[in-house]
Parts: C-alpha cells; structure tokens; sequence
C-alpha cells in the first residue's frame, strides 16, 4: 500500500473511531481558519484527490489526534520539517504558530472580551508571522456583518497609532472607550466622525469625542484577502 494510501486510511479510521462525521471535521477546520469542504475531505478520503495541503494535514493531525511525524512522513514530507510544539512546523516558507482568537458577537454593542479566547494552530507564511503575532485576531460570530463577513469568519486588527480619523472613514476599528474595548465601523456624514455598531437597529452610532482612543483596523481576513483598502 503506498504511503498516501496509508495516510488517506489513517485519517479516515481516526475520524471513524471518534465518531466524527465529515461535515463535522470541515466545521472544526473552518473554527482554525481553514476552508475544508465536507466534499474535498470525502473525495481525500477516496482518493480521488491526490494531494493534501500542509495547514490542512497539520489541523487534522490536532482534531483527529494523528502524530504528526507519522502524518507528515506518510505525506512525503521529511521529518526535518517538523520542528519542536512551540516553534511549530515550516515548509514551503509557512509556519505553524498558535494564536489567541478574541470572539466576537455582532450582535452586541461591538464589546471585544478580552477574556472570552481560545487557542488556535494557524498556518501563515513566513513573511507574516510578526504581522500576526503582535496584532489582534479575531472570530466573528453572529451574522450581522455580512455581506462582508459570515460567522466563523477570523480576521486581523492592526495596532496602530491614530493619524487622522478622517482617513478611517468606513473602516472596521478597534477602539477603547472607559476602559472597554469595542469593535465598530466608522461613519462619516455631514463632517461627523461617527461609530456604528453592526447592530445598528439597536445599539445604532454616536459621535467620536476625545475620549475615544484608538487602537487600530481591520486589515487582513484569514487565508482570503488583504482587507486594507477596502471601505465597508
């Protein structure tokens, strides 16, 4: 039985005796960022796909509880790519790296918990690895940011200093107001700066005053797109 085979097999029987369903395996997929369908996964299974991306074998390993040097061997990739927990796995100039994920729900009033994280294993590359480790991730829950954002979503806030607010007319920002930090668009009409929550309907907007202090913007969506120049 050659390796990929062997691994396909591996996969499959570890899902089984967890008794996982495949849709299930590509939901715990999409919480870590990665877009797996519940088809790509049973074609993988079947072999009639030939091939596994990195980010995608390295979380099933987590979820399914697969040694990683056993996964990654019978993948054809050598053991000398998998370094140390904590230092993660390199290839193909990506890294593996574990990051704090703040949930938010956009139901509320833009409230971001500090608090309420988990832990994740995310796969960038290498290029990318400082821009992610000293900004802010995020996971979107709810659905009332759409149509640019869906739940489950993660996305990446900048820290920055505060230029002029102007410039961040219709741009998702991360600011402190009494000690709180909140999640908003900013709104500009008639020359007033304003904060709109995503529940607009209830929590609606209020003018930017001195005491709001800026902490920077969303940039980046997670394995999608370069978000800062888009107006939302």
């Amino acid at each position: 039985m050659e390796n990929m085979e062997q691994l396909r097999e591996l996969i499959s029987k570890k899902r089984r005796s967890k008794n996982l369903a495949r849709e299930k395996v590509s939901e715990l997929l999409k919480i870590e960022g990665i877009e797996y369908a519940e088809s790509s996964l049973t074609r993988f299974e079947n072999g009639k796909i030939k091939n596994i991306r990195i980010e995608i074998l390295n979380a099933l390993c987590d979820i399914l509880d697969i040694d990683k040097k056993e996964a990654f061997s019978l993948a054809g990739l050598d053991n000398k790519n998998i370094l140390s927990e904590n230092e993660g796995i390199i290839i193909n100039n990506r890294k593996e790296i574990i990051l704090k994920i703040y949930n938010f729900d956009s139901s509320r009033d833009g409230l971001l918990n500090f608090n309420d994280y988990i832990e994740v294993s995310q796969v960038v590359d290498t290029n990318e690895v400082k821009e992610f480790k000293n900004n802010i991730s995020v996971n979107i829950s709810g659905n009332l940011m759409q149509p640019f954002f869906f739940e489950g979503d993660k996305i990446l806030i900048k820290k920055e200093e505060l230029t002029v607010w102007g410039d961040l007319n219709r741009k998702i920002i991360l600011y402190k107001l009494d000690n709180k930090f909140y999640l908003r668009k900013v709104l500009f009409i008639d020359g007033k700066g304003y904060l709109e929550a995503f529940n607009k309907d209830v929590y609606g907007k209020f003018e930017i005053d001195s005491k709001v202090k800026y902490i920077g913007r969303v940039v980046k969506q997670f394995n999608t797109r370069d978000l800062s120049n888009i107006e939302f």
